[in-house]
């Protein structure tokens, strides 16, 4: 009975060995798994640091382009303007000449 008993534990004994191998391969597992999900997420931190980066210089474009466009559209808006007044002392100017008599 004793020797059934010790087998029985040996058996036990080699099944929980077994066990713990298996256990230790899943935890290498998971430590694995982990560190790819960390790597993972030091990639998605940069690239929405760049996102980020590049968001706020198309801000900057776009600031600058719509300060570009009010400067156009001022520029002519005087130039129209100019192109009145210089239409205004061309039919003055005509009309003084128009006095004159050869």
């Amino acid at each position: 009975q004793a020797v059934k008993v010790m087998a029985q534990s040996r058996e036990k004994a080699e099944r929980t060995v077994g066990m713990a191998q298996q256990s230790g391969e899943s935890l290498n597992n998971i430590t694995q798994a982990v560190g790819s999900i960390l790597d993972v997420n030091t990639q998605i931190a940069s690239a929405a640091e760049e996102q980020s980066a590049t968001t706020a210089e198309i801000t900057r474009n776009i600031n600058n382009i719509q300060s570009v466009a009010e400067q156009t559209a001022q520029g002519a808006e005087q130039t129209a303007t100019a192109s009145n007044e210089l239409s205004d002392l061309g039919k003055q100017l005509r009309s003084l000449v128009a006095q004159f008599k050869v």
